[in-house]
């Protein structure tokens, strides 16, 4: 795991304390995503950890203000042209959202809907 997922080399850093502070934070990136990947396992969800790091970097959404109204619309980023694809890639995340209690995403969402889902105030700046 720590020569494909955490990539530790090369390190640009030359003092001892600078050179241990970034090891500490690879390791502790490696405990981060192996506690994730056991939470996936116990909900149930039997993908690789690579999957999971997929599914979720591709996890991204863009801001669109519509002209008429001055609203902002929330765009799922990734969408394919493929609706298999984006169907297999909607139900992995999703799946991999309900492990952290979090509402499925839609391809369009508002502030108001991903507060809701979020449980959180999100600040558009």
């Amino acid at each position: 795991v720590m020569k494909t997922n955490l990539d530790t080399r090369p390190v640009y850093v030359w003092t001892a304390d600078r050179i241990r502070g970034h090891f500490l934070i690879c390791y502790l990136a490696l405990v981060l995503e192996r506690l994730s990947y056991y939470k996936v396992r116990q909900a149930g969800i039997n993908i690789s950890n690579h999957k999971v790091i997929e599914a979720l970097s591709r996890a991204s959404m863009s801001v669109i203000k519509l002209a008429s109204t001055n609203d902002e619309v929330f765009i799922r980023n990734g969408v394919s042209m493929s609706s298999n694809k984006n169907d297999e890639e909607a139900t992995l995340l999703n799946n991999l959202l309900s492990v952290v209690q979090i509402e499925n995403i839609s391809c369009f969402e508002t502030i108001d809907t991903l507060h809701k889902k979020f449980k959180i105030r999100l600040k558009i700046l």
